[in-house]
């Protein structure tokens, strides 16, 4: 709710880019020892842990890190 009123931009985008990554290191930990699990990732029955669903939970995880530097950025030139 915080990141999308705005409040706290920069310090939340860092949390939500560090969970992001967590789950990316986990999901591509499970896919490289070959389990055979599903990400549940919000969808029923969820997806297996594949390249799809590394390519796409890998495009969250870059545009959290986009944003939270353009809201680093809009600090900076803020404070200028």
């Amino acid at each position: 709710v915080f990141l999308l009123a705005g409040v706290w931009r920069r310090w939340l985008g860092i949390v939500t880019s560090l969970l992001l990554g967590g789950f990316m290191f986990g999901m591509i930990r499970a896919w490289h020892k070959g389990l055979n699990i599903n990400c549940g990732c919000g969808l029923p029955g969820g997806d297996k842990v594949g390249p799809i669903t590394l390519a796409r939970d890998g495009s969250f995880l870059v545009l959290s890190l986009a944003l939270t530097i353009l809201a680093f950025i809009a600090a900076k030139r803020q404070k200028s």
